[in-house]
């Protein structure tokens, strides 16, 4: 059985939270193949492509923000033992220890990162798998609004001191934007995070309990399934994330601090090769914008980073064996 990328108790909070408001789930669950009894059998299985369905389909009913719109995903009540143990844990330090260790319990697509220096402590949210950038905004998010709860909880004399950064452009308008968000946030950044003053890390939580922290910490560990994040994914997302322009191997080595040979060489033991995931990435791209652009051949190829509408009907025939004016009728009448 494959296993689900959310937890499901959170996934069917949230899509009981939807219900109630919508009164049908069945819009949000169009194109996923799967109706509203199924989601609480227990043979029930929450893959990538069940679950971006529902995010796209959302997104197209209520606007890209929202999941700001559903508590149930990041509010105040303890939702499980991450939330536990970082609420009782004694200091706020010992709190962040349990998010970079066990994070991905609760947020099984994203692992957590704690980098402090002098000055600051920065909390960042990396991708465990293949995510389009608007769907790992929305990830980023969730994840920032349930640490800004935590926080909240149990040590609230942090929250002036706290600011946000995401990926991407706002979902909302600046003007709503207090009313989700404590402290600062800004847009449009390299990574999803939150940051705090170094010095507050030794202030004790509120609801310090030794047994209790100790007690969610054996779950936390009994459920850890932590794998290492495969090269393949890395490069997916950086590909992805770069929708404006044509990336070539050596500028994802760098940004992946490596050099190309060693990525060839490490993407090679994981069954592919960096040309294979580009055409992967921009045969996705190419099919995305003739099913929802109506412009020329030329710009479609510009857009994709080819010189011309013949460099952009070379590759066609190397993905699809046509040209790129016999892919594009094809593809959109689908």
């Amino acid at each position: 059985m494959t296993p689900s990328i959310l937890p499901l108790q959170h996934f069917r909070r949230g899509m009981a939270q939807l219900a109630a408001v919508s009164g049908s789930l069945e819009p949000a669950l169009a194109g996923t193949g799967i109706v509203a009894k199924q989601l609480e059998s227990s043979e029930f299985e929450l893959t990538p492509e069940v679950l971006w369905q529902i995010t796209a389909n959302l997104r197209q009913a209520f606007g890209t923000a929202w999941y700001l719109a559903m508590p149930s995903l990041w509010g105040l009540e303890i939702h499980g033992a991450l939330e536990g143990a970082m609420r009782f844990a004694p200091t706020l330090a010992a709190a962040l220890e349990v998010a970079e260790r066990h994070g991905h319990v609760r947020w099984p697509l994203a692992r957590w990162q704690v980098r402090a220096d002098h000055q600051s402590v920065r909390i960042s949210s990396h991708r465990s798998g293949a995510i389009a950038p608007e769907d790992w905004q929305m990830i980023g998010v969730l994840i920032g609004l349930n640490f800004q709860t935590i926080l909240e909880s149990a040590f609230p004399d942090v929250l002036n001191d706290l600011s946000h950064e995401y990926v991407g452009s706002p979902p909302l308008e600046v003007k709503y934007q207090t009313h989700y968000f404590r402290g600062s946030v800004r847009w449009n950044l390299q990574e999803n995070a939150a940051l705090l003053p170094v010095s507050v890390l030794g202030m004790p939580s509120n609801l310090a309990d030794k047994s209790a922290h100790d007690a969610m910490l054996a779950v936390l560990q009994a459920q850890d399934e932590l794998t290492p994040i495969g090269w393949h994914v890395r490069v997916a997302n950086i590909l992805g994330d770069s929708r404006d322009q044509r990336l070539r191997g050596e500028d994802v080595a760098n940004r992946l601090g490596t050099s190309l040979r060693t990525l060839e060489r490490n993407l090679a033991i994981e069954g592919t090769s960096f040309k294979a995931l580009s055409d992967t990435g921009l045969r996705s791209r190419f099919e995305a914008l003739v099913r929802r652009e109506d412009c020329a051949l030329a710009q479609i190829a510009a857009k994709l980073g080819y010189s011309d509408e013949t460099a952009l009907s070379r590759a066609t025939r190397r993905w699809y064996g046509e040209t790129a004016a016999v892919a594009r009728r094809r593809v959109s009448a689908v």
